[in-house]
């Protein structure tokens, strides 16, 4: 079968279309049909797509695309509460081969069922960018009521969610993004917006409750003056050795955190039952068929929309 690997190499990775092998079924897996794969477009630079978990470095191709829907086709023999049939969204794991394919073997912890109320593509979205977001939000942030949040890149497949989130808890929502799409993230419930590009963030909010930070580097480095004492600061840029540096947080009496998502099985379900409530609404920036995919996994193509952008292989 076809998929979009990574290929290159560790400093200038690509992805492309390749043969693969067909995934087997194991007895304490499921193979599922992938409707469609959600596209993270530095994926290609994720060490679990070049390390094993022994640090050796992995042979062959990796497929990509860690988050994904579709139709369960075969159940393992160990696997319990699954059937041919059943429609799922699930989450890869780090090391595991991705959904960018026709088929892929998943492990049961890993996925949920999909309500059929729920657009498959659009759901595709909840898995990787949406459990960050509520991790990011509620996990670590606890977002409360009438709490002030500064979400970087708003219109982006994390922050378009966590402003989502963030307003359904009830919480003033401020944003980063461009000048083009400040009505996009307004229109998620974002009640001031700021143009990364002509404005300094730092200028124009203050004493805020919670930083979200995607970006990291300077913009995590300025995000340090904006929150008030007692606030958090959440980074998920990077790796760990990024992190935000602990004596700092102490001496200014804040809470400085980065954190990499878990699949969460009770998380992953909340949003989806949001999604289904009309409570959040996961945007599509653009769709790619699999023999177009690779250029979904370049970072300027995948940013030419807000939103995230998803890889389409079938539909039901």
């Amino acid at each position: 079968m076809f998929a979009i690997i990574r290929d290159g190499s560790f400093g200038s990775p690509t992805a492309r279309l390749a043969l693969v092998d067909t995934p087997l079924l194991s007895q304490d897996r499921v193979l599922v049909r992938v409707i469609a794969a959600g596209v993270t477009a530095m994926e290609t630079h994720w060490l679990p797509t070049w390390k094993l978990v022994d640090g050796q470095d992995r042979r062959g191709p990796v497929t990509l695309g860690h988050e994904f829907t579709g139709e369960i086709i075969a159940v393992g023999k160990d696997v319990n509460g699954y059937s041919a049939g059943d429609r799922v969204l699930g989450h890869i794991r780090p090391y595991d081969e991705g959904a960018t394919a026709p088929l892929v073997s998943v492990h049961p912890d890993d996925i949920i069922p999909l309500p059929h109320r729920c657009d498959p593509v659009l759901a595709a979205t909840l898995p990787l960018a949406g459990l960050t977001a509520w991790q990011a939000m509620i996990t670590h942030g606890d977002v409360r009521e009438g709490q002030k949040v500064l979400i970087h890149g708003g219109a982006g497949g994390v922050g378009h969610l966590a402003i989502q989130i963030a307003r359904w808890r009830g919480a003033h929502v401020v944003t980063t993004c461009s000048g083009d799409d400040a009505e996009f993230c307004r229109s998620l419930g974002a009640k001031e917006t700021i143009d990364f590009g002509s404005e300094r963030f730092e200028e124009k909010a203050n004493d805020v409750d919670l930083v979200l930070d995607v970006v990291g580097g300077d913009v995590q480095e300025r995000s340090w003056d904006v929150v008030r004492k007692g606030g958090k600061l959440i980074t998920i840029a990077g790796e760990e050795e990024d992190a935000p540096d602990q004596e700092r947080a102490r001496q200014q009496g804040i809470e400085a955190k980065f954190f990499i998502v878990e699949m969460n099985a009770d998380h992953l379900g909340r949003l989806v039952e949001l999604y289904a409530d009309g409570a959040i609404m996961p945007v599509v920036g653009k769709r790619y068929r699999l023999e177009t995919a690779a250029l979904a996994f370049d970072r300027g193509d995948a940013r030419l929309r807000p939103g995230k952008s998803v890889v389409v292989l079938d539909m039901l």
